[in-house]
């Protein structure tokens, strides 16, 4: 992982370089993107610019002076525990492992989706299935006569992917153009609210989806001609 993140910078700066910038300064990046969930909307556009709208406070945007190069991107479902307001993404449909959770099969279009990404009218990204970003994180061993589920523990797998995917070829956004993110679902969503136990219970409410990408960030490169 370590070797590709190398060659994801040298790649960048190449490029950088030969669009004559190539003083510019690069420093490993992080955008969050939030919308709530809607019942009435099955189309989902998350601003990208720091002067679009008014973010939300989990958000990170991009400065309209920079550029950002995407090297991998995640969709969660966003939650928000109710005691000190810590904000929990999911890369996965709460089923067993909190029991029957009232309600949370509503999000399960959320994966199903499709993600378009475009700048400048240009499309980068078409029909991009968020399956690549569904995680289970834990292993079912058996299935008992009250349909109910053991637990295992956190698979492998999870531990080694956490919705986060890998994007090959890497984009750009830039602060200087119409940087355009569109979900798309088959059906609305709702949210609901999973109460964790097992000593205090813990009450999560699932109200929003997220995008993060992470990547460089080329400072001052955006050009606006």
């Amino acid at each position: 992982m370590k070797l590709g993140k190398r060659v994801n910078f040298n790649v960048i700066k190449n490029e950088l370089a030969q669009k004559g910038k190539a003083g510019a300064r690069l420093a490993p990046s992080t955008l969050i993107l939030a919308q709530n969930i809607n019942t009435a909307r099955t189309k989902y556009k998350f601003d990208v610019l720091e002067n679009e709208g008014t973010p939300a406070a989990e958000e990170i945007r991009l400065n309209i002076n920079d550029d950002f190069i995407c090297t991998e991107i995640g969709i969660y479902l966003r939650g928000q525990e109710t005691t000190v307001g810590a904000r929990v993404m999911n890369a996965y449909y709460p089923f067993a492992h909190f029991g029957q959770v009232a309600g949370a099969e509503e999000a399960l279009p959320l994966w199903d989706g499709t993600l378009d990404v475009s700048v400048n009218n240009t499309t980068y990204i078409q029909g991009w299935d968020v399956r690549k970003h569904w995680v289970s994180p834990i292993n079912l061993a058996n299935l008992t006569a009250a349909n109910t589920v053991e637990m295992t523990g956190q698979s492998s797998l999870a531990m080694e992917h956490d919705g986060m995917v890998a994007l090959e070829p890497m984009i750009t956004l830039s602060g200087a153009k119409k940087n355009t993110i569109d979900l798309n679902l088959p059906g609305s969503i709702s949210g609901y609210t999973v109460t964790m136990v097992g000593g205090t219970p813990v009450a999560i409410v699932v109200n929003g989806i997220t995008v993060i990408m992470r990547g460089m960030l080329a400072q001052n490169t955006a050009s606006f001609q």
